[in-house]
């Protein structure tokens, strides 16, 4: 039995890329700082950003988009969005109650482009 690896990588600030066997799951990768933050935030680079939301490479098919919390540092509704409707996304798993993003918006969005949409709930 072949055991494989998953390549791991860091994109900025909290955000990780997981890519193992063809699946591409990023958590915490989709965000622009243009607001005022309080604490230093490293972005990801415009070259990185367009490639996962035109789906390019690795990123033709992405397994899950995982966003911890919906801080502007980890959370960008207008990216989702255009990620979304590039009909590049299988899952999307977002916390619940939340005062970032519209979420009967996002649910529309998700139903006509295919994509799972999964609430994380607080224990």
């Amino acid at each position: 039995m072949k055991i494989h690896s998953p390549s791991i990588y860091i994109t900025s600030n909290a955000g990780v890329i997981i890519e193992n066997l063809g699946k591409t799951i990023l958590i915490d990768s989709l965000f622009r700082v243009d607001k005022i933050c309080p604490w230093p935030v490293e972005r990801i680079s415009e070259e990185l950003e367009e490639r996962i939301i035109n789906g390019t490479g690795i990123f033709q098919c992405i397994e899950a988009l995982v966003f911890t919390h919906c801080h502007p540092d980890h959370f960008d509704e207008k990216l989702l969005i255009r990620c979304i409707e590039n009909k590049n996304i299988r899952n999307l798993i977002l916390p619940r109650d939340n005062k970032y993003f519209d979420e009967k918006s996002v649910m529309a969005i998700c139903n006509r482009n295919n994509c799972k949409l999964i609430f994380l709930e607080r224990e």
